[in-house]
């Protein structure tokens, strides 16, 4: 029961970490847009929402992540967490635009979904990704490079540690 509970505490913990990263993401972004005049644009606020739920969404699959480096040093934790953090967050991302884009829009020219999926999910895919990452990288602060190196270094330092390596993946 012990171990049971101190598995959903860690549960616990990311989820606060995920949701604290996400707000604080979220709110850089838009002040960023709204630094530079540009909160008027039509993806700004898909955007900051898309931000959101990849910024939650990349700190959970993290902290499910280092569990393969449990047994490393800080280091290598920390490395590991930055790594994947930045990976993540601009595939994730890019997903998260992706289907946006497919739920929110509406093309009548395009009229069964076996048209739309051959001739414009491709496009439009590519059209997402690179949307969200021109947007992203043209709003990058010193604020946000700086809570992605935070939150990586919490992750590293908060998710469970293991004192030996596991059995499942043998020595690394």
């Amino acid at each position: 029961m012990s171990a049971l509970l101190r598995a959903a505490g860690y549960w616990l913990l990311a989820l606060i970490i995920a949701g604290g990263y996400g707000i604080m993401l979220m709110a850089f972004v838009q002040s960023s847009f709204r630094e530079r005049q540009l909160e008027q644009l039509a993806g700004a606020d898909q955007t900051t929402l898309v931000c959101g739920l990849a910024a939650i969404t990349t700190v959970l699959f993290t902290w499910q992540l280092i569990s393969m480096v449990s047994f490393s040093g800080l280091l290598q934790r920390i490395l590991f967490s930055l790594a994947t953090h930045l990976i993540l967050f601009a595939a994730l991302g890019g997903v998260f635009v992706i289907v946006f884009n497919i739920l929110t829009k509406s093309d009548p020219i395009k009229t069964t979904w076996w048209q739309w999926l051959v001739h414009g999910f491709y496009w439009d895919s590519v059209n997402g990704f690179y949307a969200f990452a021109i947007f992203v990288i043209g709003v990058l602060k010193l604020e946000i490079i700086g809570l992605f190196f935070a939150t990586s270094i919490a992750i590293a330092i908060l998710a469970p540690w293991k004192l030996t390596p596991s059995t499942n993946f043998g020595r690394i």
